[in-house]
């Protein structure tokens, strides 16, 4: 029986490599069982123990490991590179596509991708400056020497998508979301790395231009990520703080730009000057890693009172910012991103969530936490609400409406 098993896997690796063009004189893998994917760099096989296996049948900056990056629905790739023989190195790690993450494997001279990957982008990355960040063919890929990376290289991609629109979110938390970006105040949207903050941050942008596009649009960020659509971008002034000090080009954004409304790259505790953004009177949004609104004030409280004094409060940080997004990122059978798991805003004494895992506040109450706040558009508080639950068809959303758990 076991014979036959292996006559029978002998036979299906002749017919699949068979049909295949060899790449100087090289074969597909003798581990490959079957293909699993078709690309146009060449396909991608899987091994007994459900490896894959990228074999590229055409050149490319990323040589063998190619077809693991125009795997259709693709979105991450991790690896490593351990030194093997000869210059070779056996290169491992997972490729995520459509939510779902899968190991893979090859053996590929990474010494020669680098230097390609250097000469098509430029990219700075030598014993002096270790690692980089560099984009090429719709990925972003951060590169890591063996020196930083426990004696491997490493290299880490994610695919640049255009954002979802802002109503795939939930016709109404958008609407209440474009509301609160449109308010003068300062939104923190917040969640774990990779949980989808910029892609929701991103998603309110695009909203923001497409019914408002003669809004004065600002963009500070230290790593330019969020994308604007072509026919957009003349609304938008964009800033990149290159050496991370995004205090100081936030500060120049607000006095040279004039902005009436500004997007801020992700941010960390310490960057109180986002606090400072609150208070200017524009609507000001960023995002930052906390795993809930409690504990984002807490952590720049903490700051603040380092750098302002030790009378600095709670209430202090909460006065400023007024409104935390909870985002999470979800494991079940695919990783689900962008999340909303909570929209918070202070009051003044305390949080008051105006959605919570499915259930919203009635529109009154919500209306009625930001009655004392001006919009940026010559519009009061309720009627731009209302203009934007029409224009982006809540009213019209009627099952979903009245499908709402209240609290």
């Amino acid at each position: 029986m076991l014979r036959l098993l292996e006559l029978a896997k002998e036979k299906i690796r002749s017919r699949l490599k068979s049909g295949l063009p060899e790449v100087s004189g090289r074969k597909p893998p003798k581990e490959a069982v079957y293909t699993v994917y078709v690309t146009p760099f060449g396909p991608v096989f899987k091994d007994n123990n459900g490896v894959l296996l990228p074999f590229a049948t055409r050149k490319h900056v990323f040589h063998d490991l190619a077809p693991l990056f125009y795997i259709k629905g693709a979105q991450e790739v991790f690896l490593s590179a351990k030194s093997k023989y000869e210059g070779k190195y056996l290169v491992t790690g997972i490729v995520t596509v459509n939510g779902k993450r899968f190991p893979f494997k090859a053996t590929a001279d990474f010494e020669a991708i680098v230097l390609d990957l250097v000469r098509v982008t430029g990219a700075n990355i030598s014993l002096k400056n270790p690692s980089t960040v560099i984009e090429y063919g719709g990925w972003r890929i951060y590169l890591k020497m063996p020196s930083i990376a426990g004696g491997e290289w490493e290299l880490e991609a994610a695919k640049l998508l255009p954002p979802p629109s802002l109503a795939s979110y939930g016709v109404l938390i958008a609407a209440r979301i474009l509301t609160l970006g449109l308010t003068r105040i300062a939104t923190l949207i917040i969640g774990e790395p990779g949980a989808g903050k910029t892609t929701l941050l991103n998603s309110l942008l695009i909203e923001e231009l497409r019914l408002f596009p003669l809004l004065r649009t600002v963009i500070v960020e230290t790593v330019p990520e969020l994308f604007v659509p072509l026919n957009l971008r003349r609304y938008v002034s964009r800033h990149v703080a290159k050496d991370g000090d995004i205090g100081r080009v936030l500060k120049n954004a607000i006095r040279y730009s004039r902005p009436d409304v500004l997007f801020v790259g992700e941010i960390r505790a310490g960057d109180i000057d986002f606090v400072e953004a609150g208070r200017s009177g524009t609507p000001t949004i960023s995002t930052m890693h906390s795993p809930n609104a409690m504990l984002a004030l807490h952590a720049i409280a903490m700051h603040a009172r380092a750098r302002l004094g030790p009378t600095v409060s709670l209430g202090d940080i909460a006065d400023y910012i007024k409104c935390f997004i909870e985002v999470r990122k979800v494991h079940a059978d695919a990783i689900k991103r962008g999340v909303i798991a909570g929209i918070a805003l202070s009051d003044g004494k305390r949080l008051r969530y105006i959605y919570r895992r499915g259930r919203f506040c009635p529109d009154s109450e919500f209306l009625d936490l930001l009655s004392s706040y001006d919009t940026v558009i010559a519009l009061s508080i309720e009627a731009l609400y209302d203009h934007i639950r029409h224009s982006i068809s809540v009213l019209n959303e009627r099952g979903e409406v009245s499908a709402l758990k209240p609290f």
